[in-house]
């Protein structure tokens, strides 16, 4: 491709230009797509950094795109993206952590020697930011036996908003555990952390967020504490700042575009907010091009006119996805002396085009193959340079599919771990397996015969205290179920007859469940065949990286189609995490085996956007696919019906319509039904009752409570998709009091973005004044309303409208909250949001953020801090659970606050308020295994008495959800390598650890070892071990005795009595 660039006329003179050192060179008639090869071609040739101002719509993809064409040329240059801070000239909108860190990645890469291709937008470039040499000062090299300057850096990490915290989770976050500080600065993939000895770096290693612990010990680290979310006030910088105007070459790609897109926005923003703040803010259009005066220009327009340079550049014809028509072209332009490339976006898609052409080659008898190209990389749409007797055509021209922002690049993902939902916080009710429900009020250490010990205080009704000695936490779970629970009493058998008429009930549900899981077992299902090379040809051509947890989903799906058993699983995932591609996957292989699909969807609107899913993905394979909906014709309808009959559909995508006596189906083999909450017993019952031999396939991204406890209970097959997929960003949740100023901020915001917005209001008798208060603030921007007591007709129409981007804001109840896939809605405010449930805000939210733009949920409420406790937990809940992945976690967290809702019937819904969900599982698992017939094998809650200080101290770790995690990691340990494991992780994330720590690690191995023997007490003073068991256990005497010498060991009944020299020997005698 070099070559015939450099061959072509065009390109010579604009060379010729630069030599000139001619500081505006227009061009024009220069189409995106060869713009962008062009850019990335001056990158490499022109001995420059190249600086591309696009508009601020655009940015992202050309970034992307050019970034991917610098593997066409001799050189790689870095492409770096600098996306706009689009919070600042708000007073009430914070800056994005996503933001910010590109664009502090950004700086980052400045810094670094060499030229650079650095693409950004109109918008970004009008911001002020500090001077260059303010940034720089953030930046620190550390090496290890160098000075550390503690204060200097903890300055700059405040200074720059980086949150103090004693575990860090995402970037801008730092934390200090004495001699050990943990930094999450840009840059970098992974955290590092520095250990010190004195004022001197004794070590400096990266680390793991998943467990915090070191992966990679490294002699040397840059550090950047820069972070753009920091207002400074009087900043007069500018990015251009960072290059110097005579090793730069600036492109205005498509100028006219550039200039009309920031006049309209400090039109508007002038019109809306505080004059006075904006100027101090961004610069003037005027003031932008004063400083690009003295660079060397190159101005570029898509249309023709009168340029000094005319791009001769033409489109491809239409393929209309006709593969035969590519060959075609191909072959008479390469007869005609054109080089000629074929782009496709992913691997699988080049090697289906490449065996079509050593296919067609030997049918035509014909040698083609040696003059194409193929490469990697995303365009929309290819192109004819004539002058470069060059051809470019895209994999998605040719099949009419994928276009739109859709990233598509692999790189590595550090993934944010999740939160437990069990994780236990003072004033937590909890649930002890026999005392029952009570308030969980801290640890306290204690002494104890002139030892201390940590406790696990529990407050009970009528003031009653229990304090459990601390290796006995595994007898207690958090309380999920009702709201407010009644507190037990100790010394009161009522939560012990609680337990047994429960146990009595679970026993009636158990012989339920079971007839369940029986029928289902034995029931036959349908033997799909093992995966051919037609299904990993199709499977390849996927746009994107597949993600761990969505590998497994579909091993899973496939494992089950293959086996003789009938196919009942569960999919759980977020919107956007690839479920879809699990269903088309899976709809894949049963169409190749010669059955048909049925996709049930609870709305037309979805039905149409799986429809369109699907037809994208099977453009290439001759797969009929049909939908059915209010959409269809009557006359549509009717053909429907006849294809279907004569078994010329392979799937039919459709809502309730499908519950119709007119279609006939030949051959179904598979079932998928999106969101399955949304549909009654008796749609369900039809479908099963119709299709019984068919598999089922269910698609959810919040479970429904029952569907939700049948899949923990191992009663349906469940698969979940927690990782989210390259690119996927968080959406970033904020709560914030509802304000008009705040409101039209928000929304202001957004439509600058080129974007809209959801404006979620469920309150029909109020929605129109809305309407009038917030298009009466915005007069320039379109509201429209939509709610459930329109005709479906009529909100159809809405919505279509809104997808078409016919207007800007949708003032909407709750009915958006099903799925809908709209990429440009990438904000939602939710008015009163404490009055929605958890799964519900969740649902909600996970209406935006489709696409790489940075997504954002605002929860308005009237006064936060005057909401109830639940109403609190249940908007905290939402913004901490911020990253992609949790919504398998949220289920949990709703079954917490709000209840867990009915297993098999509503009277379950008390038994589980009374005993907690936990414990509820626990028993119903077991009487499961019981009526099985499967022996459980009781477990002894060992008492342990030690003659050693043995607890975590408070001057180690302070931090009382932190020492509570540890204490339940070391009793819930199975074995010595899981300690050794512990021990290792808390010398890393804390420092060397204290001989009361080590002693409480100790005290877990002696747990390990009641636990493995049954042995019921074990009293270890000085250096005697006392060891009591309830029943006879020969075979444990005798593996004492073959230990131990015979003057070591006195057994009396149940008891022995053992003389030990060191711990040492007791590690043994567990090992």
């Amino acid at each position: 491709m070099k070559q015939c660039l450099l061959n072509s006329s065009k390109i010579k003179k604009v060379f010729d230009e630069l030599k000139k050192n001619n500081k505006n060179i227009k061009i024009s008639g220069i189409t995106q797509s060869i713009a962008n090869i062009f850019y990335s071609f001056l990158g490499s040739e022109t001995g420059k950094s190249v600086f591309v101002i696009t508009p601020q719509e655009k940015s992202y993809n050309i970034a992307e795109a050019i970034s991917s064409f610098t593997g066409l040329f001799d050189k790689k240059i870095t492409t770096i993206y600098y996306p706009e801070d689009d919070s600042v000239i708000y007073k009430n909108i914070q800056s994005s952590v996503e933001v910010s860190k590109k664009r502090s990645e950004a700086y980052l890469q400045c810094f670094l020697s060499g030229n650079k291709i650095f693409v950004t937008d109109i918008d970004a470039l009008v911001e002020k930011i500090p001077e260059v040499k303010k940034i720089k000062e953030t930046l620190f090299l550390l090496k290890r036996g160098k000075k550390f300057d503690i204060n200097t850096v903890l300055h700059y990490l405040n200074e720059n908003n980086f949150e103090k915290k004693i575990k860090i989770e995402n970037y801008f976050e730092y934390a200090v555990r004495g001699s050990i500080i943990d930094i999450f600065s840009p840059g970098h993939d992974y955290p590092v952390r520095i250990e010190l000895f004195g004022d001197e770096i004794n070590s400096l290693r990266f680390f793991s967020l998943d467990n915090s612990t070191a992966t990679k010990e490294i002699d040397e680290v840059e550090i950047f504490l820069y972070n753009t979310q920091r207002k400074d006030i009087h900043q007069n910088g500018c990015i251009l700042d960072f290059f110097n105007p005579q090793n730069t070459l600036i492109i205005l790609n498509n100028e006219n575009e550039l200039k009309k897109e920031i006049l309209e926005k400090i039109q508007k923003i002038k019109k809306y907010l505080d004059i006075n703040t904006i100027d101090e803010k961004i610069f003037s259009l005027k003031e932008i091009y004063k400083k690009l005066k003295k660079y060397q220009k190159i101005r570029t327009s898509e249309i023709n006119n009168n340029s000094l340079i005319n791009f001769d550049t033409g489109i491809n014809p239409p393929f209309n996805k006709d593969i035969n028509l590519l060959y075609n072209y191909a072959e008479e332009k390469i007869l005609s002396g054109y080089k000629f490339f074929i782009f496709c976006d992913n691997n699988g898609e080049e090697k289906h085009l490449k065996e079509f052409f050593i296919n067609k080659e030997k049918e035509e008898q014909k040698k083609i193959t040696p003059f194409l190209n193929f490469f990697i990389a995303d365009i929309d749409r290819g192109f004819v340079f004539y002058s470069a007797k060059l051809i470019v055509v895209s994999n998605k021209e040719v099949f009419e599919r994928y276009y739109g922002d859709y990233e598509i690049k692999k790189r590595k993902r550090i993934y944010k771990p999740v939160k437990h939902f069990t994780e236990l916080k003072e004033n937590d009710y909890v649930v002890h397996h026999e005392y029952g429900i009570g308030i969980f009020k801290g640890v306290l250490t204690m002494d104890i015969e002139n030892t201390k010990q940590d406790f696990i205080v529990i407050h009970y009704a009528d003031t009653d205290k229990l304090y459990l000695p601390i290796y006995k936490i595994d007898l207690i779970d958090k309380y999920i179920g009702g709201e407010k629970p009644a507190l037990s009493k100790l010394g009161s058998r009522t939560f012990r007859k609680t337990k047994e008429e429960i146990k009595r009930q679970l026993r009636e549900i158990a012989r339920e469940l079971l007839v369940i899981y029986a029928r289902r077992e034995i029931q036959p299902g349908i033997q799909f065949p093992a995966d051919d090379e037609l299904q990993k040809t199709f499977e390849d051509a996927f746009i994107y990286d597949e993600t761990p947890d969505q590998i497994k989903a579909i091993e899973d799906v496939k494992r089950d189609m293959q086996s003789k058993k009938k196919m009942d699983r569960l999919i759980c995932g977020d919107p956007g995490f690839g479920k879809t591609e699990v269903a088309i996957r899976a709809s894949f292989k049963a169409i190749n085996a010669g059955y048909q699909v049925i996709f049930l969807t609870s709305t037309t609107l979805l039905a149409l956007q799986h429809f369109k899913t699907f037809s994208e993905r099977l453009a290439d394979y001759p797969v009929k696919i049909e939908m059915l909906s209010r959409l269809v014709t009557e006359i549509k309808k009717k053909e429907i019906y006849e294809n279907l009959k004569k078994g010329n559909i392979d799937i039919l995508i459709g809502t309730s319509a499908i519950f119709n006596k007119k279609l006939e189906f030949t051959n179904v083999g598979l079932v998928i039904i999106d969101e399955e909450q949304h549909f009654g017993v008796k749609a369900k019952e039809y479908i099963r009752k119709n299709f019984p031999s068919a598999d089922f396939l269910t698609l959810t991204a919040t479970p429904i409570p029952r569907t939700l406890y049948l899949s923990l209970s191992g009663i349906r097959d469940m698969s979940i998709i927690n990782t989210p997929p390259v690119g996927k960003k968080p959406i970033e949740v904020y709560i914030m009091n509802e304000r008009l100023n705040v409101v039209k901020e928000l929304i202001l915001r957004e439509i600058l973005r080129k974007g809209q917005v959801f404006y979620i209001y469920n309150n029909i008798h109020n929605i129109h004044k809305i309407y009038d208060i917030l298009s009466s603030a915005l007069p320039e921007i379109k509201f429209k309303i939509a709610h459930g007591r329109m005709k479906k007709n009529e909100l159809e129409k809405i919505m279509f409208s809104f997808i078409n981007r016919e207007f800007d804001v949708l003032i909407t109840t709750t009915i958006i909250e099903s799925g809908l896939d709209l990429p440009d809605v990438n904000t939602i405010i939710i008015s009163n949001a404490e009055r929605f449930g958890l799964s519900q805000l969740y649902q909600l939210k996970g209406r935006v953020g489709r696409r790489d733009k940075q997504a954002y949920a605002y929860l308005l409420v009237k006064d936060f801090m005057s909401l109830s406790d639940s109403a609190k937990e249940r908007l905290k809940a939402i913004e901490s659970y911020i990253d992609p992945g949790d919504g398998f976690m949220i289920a949990m967290k709703d079954l917490e606050i709000r209840g867990a809702g009915s297993v098999l019937s509503t009277r379950q819904h008390g038994n589980m308020e009374k005993i907690g969900f936990e414990l509820y599982c626990k028993l119903l698992d077991e009487t499961i295994k019981r009526i099985k017939g499967i022996e459980i094998e009781e477990e002894i809650n060992t008492k342990i008495n030690v003659d050693f200080k043995a607890y975590v101290p408070e001057s180690f770790i302070w931090d009382s959800s932190e020492k509570l995690r540890i204490y339940r990691k070391i009793f819930k340990s199975r074995t010595k390598d899981d300690i050794e494991e512990l021990e290792k992780e808390i010398v890393d994330i804390w420092g060397a650890i204290p001989e009361e720590l080590k002693n409480i690690l100790y005290v877990g191995l002696l747990k390990i070892f009641g636990r493995i023997f049954k042995i019921s007490d074990i009293t270890l003073k000085g250096n005697n071990l006392v060891l009591m068991w309830e029943e006879k256990n020969t075979g444990f005497i005798k593996d004492l005795k073959e230990k131990l010498t015979k003057d070591q060991i006195f057994i009396e009944n149940n008891k022995a009595t053992i003389n030990i020299k060191n711990r040492e020997e007791i590690i043994n005698l567990i090992e």
